[in-house]
């Protein structure tokens, strides 16, 4: 057997590294979440995230929304001669998570965890969240997590 398939197998599912404790939470925002709210999560003080997962009403993941978009956003309009203050206060009332959110890619508890690592590469993803089986966010999963993870299971390192 190579060595690859040996450590595809030896090293489990996205559910093996979740038991192993080696994840966090995901940071995770309502659809209807105003674009003055999305800047206050970024903005937080606990706040590392560089993207925040967007819910609906039961939990369910619907997409991400980048900090680099938000930023982008608000540069534009807080830089444009022809928007004024009265405007730009509207649009941050108005705009929604729904508005900005991107693809959504995600991992089930079920998957592999070398096939979990591809695809993240992939994507050019740091991270990705961990969806169960009514796609309700479960947890989240960084580079470092795996990096944490125990791989002297199958590599000896």
């Amino acid at each position: 057997m190579s060595c690859l398939v040996q450590c595809r197998k030896e090293l489990g599912t996205v559910a093996d590294l979740l038991k192993a404790g080696q994840c966090r939470q995901a940071p995770a925002i309502a659809t209807k979440a105003t674009i003055s709210d999305i800047r206050a999560v970024f903005a937080g003080e606990n706040s590392t995230a560089g993207r925040l997962y967007v819910v609906d009403d039961q939990g369910v993941f619907m997409g991400v929304v980048c900090l680099e978009d938000i930023l982008r956003y608000s540069l534009f309009y807080n830089h444009d001669p022809y928007s004024y203050d009265a405007s730009r206060a509207q649009l941050s009332l108005a705009e929604t998570a729904a508005g900005f959110m991107r693809q959504r890619i995600f991992a089930r508890p079920g998957d592999d965890l070398l096939d979990t690592l591809e695809n993240m590469g992939a994507e050019g993803l740091q991270e990705i969240v961990v969806v169960d089986d009514k796609e309700r966010l479960t947890a989240l999963v960084t580079m470092v997590d795996l990096l944490r993870y125990d791989f002297k299971r199958c590599c000896g390192s």
